[in-house]
């Protein structure tokens, strides 16, 4: 992922999965069409249904708060993912390598 592109891709990719996720969320949760209750009072007890935020999305037909959230989403696993695979690859070199013996083209003084 050393590339622009490659990390271009990556994030595409992450944003298309979070968007399929979305709708195979409201395909596999039919409850979700029957769902009516909104309260502004927090309910720690119901935090695992934000899992379903996707499908909720889908189902409101809030489709650029959706691909806005795919993007923002797609590319903070993007960055996430890169930083991670360069501290994956830093360890690996971070092994001490024998020293080298210097070796002058200058010709020592007379």
């Amino acid at each position: 992922m050393d590339s622009v592109r490659s990390f271009l891709r990556l994030w595409l990719w992450l944003s298309a999965a979070i968007l399929s996720y979305a709708v195979l969320d409201l395909w596999m949760h039919p409850w979700l069409h029957e769902e009516h209750s909104f309260s502004m009072k927090p309910d720690l007890a119901r935090a695992p249904e934000l899992l379903h935020w996707g499908g909720r999305l889908v189902r409101e037909d809030q489709t650029s708060l959706l691909l806005s959230n795919a993007i923002v989403l797609g590319g903070a696993l993007a960055l996430t993912a890169q930083a991670l695979r360069r501290r994956w690859a830093r360890r690996g070199r971070s092994e001490p390598q024998p020293e080298l013996e210097h070796v002058s083209v200058v010709p020592p003084p007379p």
